[in-house]
């Protein structure tokens, strides 16, 4: 595959992952006005659906960014290691903070964590009070913030390419 190839290749995996990841931006935003656990169910499992196209996604990024690496011969430079540290770090924020959130937003509803609402017999739902506090937690903009950030600095570090 030459180096335009390549570069297309990056480039639709992060238009999957945007796509995909998308889905559950419009969720966050969507969620702190949110208490009706139907309604929340429904946005829970339209926020799981979209993971497949972020993790595929993600998983053509990081096929294509490592096999331009070398194509390009950029192992060397600072920058695609600083990337590869952002993208390791945001990954495991996002996983402790946001996947770890959501799961807890997912059993206040009812559900269970990773499982779509028509495969699972609904459990308890928590209170309107419970629910409120995990929408309203800080955490859901945290996790919004520096996804966004990371993703920023990312396309920097890929355009400007400044060490």
């Amino acid at each position: 595959m030459d180096y335009n190839n390549l570069i297309f290749a990056h480039v639709l995996g992060v238009v999957i992952f945007a796509a995909g990841h998308g889905i559950s931006m419009a969720m966050l935003a969507m969620l702190r006005n949110e208490r009706n656990p139907d309604r929340l169910r429904a946005m829970l499992d339209m926020s799981l659906g979209g993971l497949f196209a972020t993790y595929g996604g993600l998983l053509v990024i990081i096929a294509s960014r490592v096999w331009l690496g070398f194509e390009g011969g950029f192992w060397g430079q600072g920058w695609l290691w600083t990337s590869i540290a952002i993208l390791v770090g945001i990954t495991v924020l996002m996983m402790y903070v946001g996947v770890s959130h959501f799961g807890r937003i997912r059993e206040a509803v009812g559900l269970q964590p990773y499982r779509f609402t028509v495969r699972v017999t609904l459990g308890p739902v928590a209170a309107e009070a419970e629910i409120a506090a995990l929408a309203m937690s800080p955490k859901v903009g945290m996790t919004m913030t520096l996804g966004t950030l990371a993703l920023v600095a990312l396309l920097v570090l890929m355009t400007v390419k400044p060490f």
